[in-house]
């Protein structure tokens, strides 16, 4: 089974926004939707490192993931970090992102992937 990647819609605006300032960014989340593909490919070996790629942590029955997104020109720390929910087996959702470099907050963030990710877990189960 393939696996699918899909974003939420504030996902897109807030991301083609970062790639306003980060002109590498598409091309980065380009690669980064490839990775993911065979890094949730149960056939496939893992190919991101664990220090790039961790399950978040108190996000109840939802099986939210953490990634850094790796972009020309920045470096690791200042790299945004994906939010990502994996569901129905083979879609993987993009829900939110942030950098170092905007100083954000993890529990305000995780809290907005949970929201998102409510929302879309829902439009599935509705189709």
């Amino acid at each position: 089974m393939e696996i699918q990647i899909t974003t939420h819609s504030r996902f897109d605006k807030e991301w083609e926004k970062f790639c306003n300032k980060h002109t590498e960014g598409k091309k980065a989340l380009e690669q980064l939707k490839r990775l993911l593909k065979k890094q949730f490919d149960d056939s496939s070996p893992d190919v991101i490192g664990p220090k790039s790629i961790w399950r978040v942590p108190h996000t109840g029955d939802i099986n939210i993931w953490k990634v850094i997104c790796a972009i020309k020109g920045l470096k690791k720390k200042q790299s945004p970090r994906i939010y990502l929910a994996k569901h129905h087996k083979n879609i993987i959702t993009f829900l939110c992102f942030n950098s170092h470099i905007q100083n954000y907050k993890n529990g305000e963030l995780r809290a907005i992937a949970i929201k998102r990710a409510k929302e879309i877990i829902n439009f599935y189960k509705s189709e």
